[in-house]
């Protein structure tokens, strides 16, 4: 009996308790809970522990020559000598020149000397030069060595074969170059980083402030780093304690290869490209570092190979990234999506021949970090907390320019 009226009075309370006030201090709910009821600070939420970045990879010319082509230098004034061969070529800087004009302007006299002999490719004439005047050559004996005189036009192109030669003749013209200096900076690098005593001690959903943005003024450095070898400019001030020195960039060296594609890429201006960058250095491939609209266009119009030779392709692939290529009779390209080339230098494509080109590190300052901590030894202007720094000095180095190239203006895709 007493089972059964405990068991009624359990199930009167079940029934009726929904309809009586709460007691005193206390909150009652009824129905399934949700988000928003309750003490929030009673929830612990769910982070991830790992601090989530948007990393666009801002340093993927910098990383690969780091790995690939680093210089060590003795002086934060680099400088190296360049030297070409005695040039041969030269072209017609006249109107029409009848077969019996005798005095011939040129663009480029010191290409020629007295007694050589000239080949002019389009007629097949070799005239004979008497004497050169700055950039003309007078005197000349036209129809020479059993050819016929012809008309020249403006820019035929003139090939020196040599002189003329006796038999027990004297030592005839010395031709010779002079070498020329190329120099550029390395440039000091800087990025410091701070944590307060109370930042370090107090706990973090995700990593710790020090750690955070240790990383973080790494990153940036390299970030920097990137810019002033891809865009800066040579330049030094001051004296002592005030110099400052910059970095000369990619964009800054590469004078002689500059294309303008004037909107949209096609696959005969690209060929034109490979056919001037390709005539100097021994690469058969050059590294294309392409931004997005260069290399949204290769794509649409079907310029690149189907085939990607992905980075995990070790046989095939020497650089650690995704490549496409483009094939030319000429030479291949090995073209990779650079994040760096963006904004306003996302029409660009810069060609790069790896065998001329490198990063040059002063010894001794590849990486530095110095940190400082405070609450140490008897200084009574501790700092509660602590500083840490990353300090570089590094330039870009690059021989032969001619072997490099810059393409401009890929903005517009070309229409179907």
């Amino acid at each position: 009996m007493k089972r059964l009226v405990h068991l009624l009075t359990a199930l009167v309370a079940v029934i009726v308790s929904p309809f009586l006030p709460p007691a005193l201090g206390v909150t009652m709910r009824s129905g399934a809970a949700f988000v928003g009821s309750g003490n929030q600070d009673t929830r612990p939420g769910d982070w991830d522990g790992v601090l989530k970045m948007l990393d666009p990879d801002l340093s993927k010319f910098t990383s690969f020559m780091m790995k690939f082509a680093n210089t060590e230098v003795t002086d934060p004034k680099f400088n190296q000598f360049e030297d070409q061969d005695v040039p041969l070529w030269s072209q017609v800087n006249a109107g029409t020149l009848t077969s019996g004009t005798t005095t011939i302007s040129t663009d480029d006299g010191t290409v020629f000397a007295a007694d050589f002999r000239v080949l002019i490719p389009r007629t097949g004439e070799i005239f004979l030069v008497g004497a050169v005047s700055t950039n003309d050559l007078t005197g000349c004996t036209r129809g020479h060595s059993g050819t016929s005189a012809a008309a020249l036009l403006d820019n035929d192109y003139l090939l020196v074969l040599g002189e003329i030669v006796y038999e027990m003749d004297t030592v005839g013209t010395v031709k010779t170059t002079v070498p020329t200096t190329v120099y550029n900076y390395c440039q000091t690098f800087r990025k410091a980083w701070s944590a307060s005593g109370r930042n370090l001690v107090t706990g973090k959903r995700t990593i710790a402030d020090d750690v955070r943005d240790k990383k973080l003024a790494l990153r940036n450095m390299k970030r920097d780093m990137e810019h002033a070898l891809r865009f800066g400019t040579r330049y030094t001030t001051g004296s002592g304690t005030t110099t400052q020195m910059y970095t000369g960039g990619f964009e800054y060296y590469v004078t002689t290869n500059v294309y303008q594609a004037n909107g949209y890429l096609t696959e005969p201006f690209l060929l034109a490209a490979c056919k001037d960058v390709f005539t100097y250095g021994t690469a058969t491939k050059k590294l294309c570092f392409a931004g997005p609209e260069a290399m949204a266009q290769l794509a649409a119009l079907g310029m690149l190979a189907d085939t990607v030779i992905s980075a995990d392709d070790k046989d095939r692939n020497w650089l650690g990234m995704d490549i496409r290529q483009f094939i030319s009779p000429f030479g291949t390209l090995d073209f990779v999506w650079d994040k760096t080339l963006m904004n306003g230098y996302a029409d660009r494509i810069h060609i790069v021949d790896v065998n001329h080109i490198s990063i040059a590190t002063l010894r001794g300052r590849a990486l530095d970090y110095k940190e400082v901590k405070g609450r140490s030894g008897t200084d009574t202007t501790f700092l509660d907390g602590t500083i840490g720094e990353y300090l570089s000095d590094r330039g870009l180095k690059i021989d032969n320019e001619k072997v490099h190239a810059v393409i401009k203006g890929c903005t517009t895709v070309a229409p179907t």
